[in-house]
């Protein structure tokens, strides 16, 4: 295991960055990607944006809550800012794509193991090691698939407004009343995806490390 955690060091370090950008280049396109399809999916472009102090939140949070527990599920909601379309005429937002600093940290996270496993890709090709590239993109896709969903924070006036990783399956065709049902099925799908690219990152570092294939960490 110690060998496994030094070849990963190493190899970070070599490429910082790619890794650094790519991990942060990922979390831009995600909301981006969300922000757009949103737009086209409803023809309305969004004409009203709103920032949040979540500092102060987090402190009102904390000397406000009695319970730990109930602190950092409350915590984990509080967004920074929200953007979307707001209907004039009524004066509510008929949907929105909230930003949430947990939120936004877990999708960084999901960059960073990406990254990793394209880094280790990258070294495993060019030291000649046999290891199966689409069986393990195809993971990494999965992987994505199910943590990427889970942590879609959009917010729609037929969902109640409750940002959500549900309110994306609404909108996509989906029942409202069965999508608000399979909500409290969010964390299990997010630590589903997790699991994939974990699993897979292991198994890649596992199978060079098992070759002998880690010095020179390939620059990109």
């Amino acid at each position: 295991m110690k060998k496994h955690c030094k070849f990963l060091g190493r190899l970070i370090k070599t490429n910082f960055l790619y890794w650094l950008v790519f991990s942060v280049g990922f979390t831009t396109i995600y909301y981006a990607v969300l922000l757009l399809t949103t737009a086209a999916r409803f023809l309305t472009w969004p004409n009203f944006s709103k920032h949040y102090d979540f500092i102060e939140s987090f402190r009102l949070v904390i000397q406000g809550t009695g319970a730990w527990s109930d602190i950092f599920m409350i915590m984990i909601n509080e967004p920074m800012l929200e953007i979307g379309y707001l209907n004039t005429e009524y004066g509510i937002a008929e949907w929105s794509l909230m930003l949430l600093p947990f939120r936004v940290f877990v999708v960084f996270i999901l960059g960073v193991l990406m990254s990793m496993i394209f880094l280790l890709l990258r070294h495993s090709r060019n030291h000649s090691c046999n290891i199966g590239s689409a069986l393990s993109i195809g993971g990494t896709g999965l992987g994505v698939w199910f943590s990427g969903m889970s942590n879609i924070t959009l917010t729609w006036v037929v969902c109640c407004s409750t940002p959500s990783w549900v309110v994306g399956l609404a909108m996509l065709g989906m029942s409202s009343r069965f999508a608000l049902a399979i909500e409290p099925l969010g964390l299990l799908v997010n630590l589903i995806g997790f699991g994939f690219l974990f699993s897979i990152i292991a198994i890649l570092t596992h199978s060079i490390v098992k070759v002998g294939a880690t010095e020179g960490a390939v620059h990109t």
